[in-house]
């Protein structure tokens, strides 16, 4: 038998496909733990951040400090207050419903 010549031009045969690796799941975030200095930190940027009129970066804190449960009342409180300031009293009163009336921390009305 004859080898076969292969001409220069010929173009080289395709490569072998290598199957796509699973793409990755994102890590799933950290479980809350119990940090009253954390949330009590939470709150007092907050209020900073709502009294100089960052709406925003104030609900962003107070939702942080409703991961601990020794703030949630009161940062849901709080955030709702920001909502309204922010003209979307709406959000304010589905976050302010589901504060109970029996939470071991008082509603109090931020200045």
């Amino acid at each position: 038998m004859k080898a076969q010549q292969i001409s220069p031009s010929t173009p080289p045969p395709p490569a072998p496909e290598i199957p796509a690796a699973p793409a990755e799941l994102p890590p799933a975030p950290p479980e809350p733990v119990f940090d009253p200095l954390h949330a009590e930190k939470s709150m007092e940027v907050g209020t900073f951040y709502l009294k100089k009129g960052n709406y925003d970066a104030a609900i962003d804190r107070f939702m942080d400090a409703t991961r601990f449960p020794a703030q949630a009342s009161q940062a849901l409180e709080a955030a709702g207050e920001a909502y309204e300031k922010k003209h979307e009293p709406a959000v304010r009163s589905s976050l302010t419903k589901n504060i109970s009336k029996s939470s071991p921390v008082p509603r109090t009305r931020r200045k």
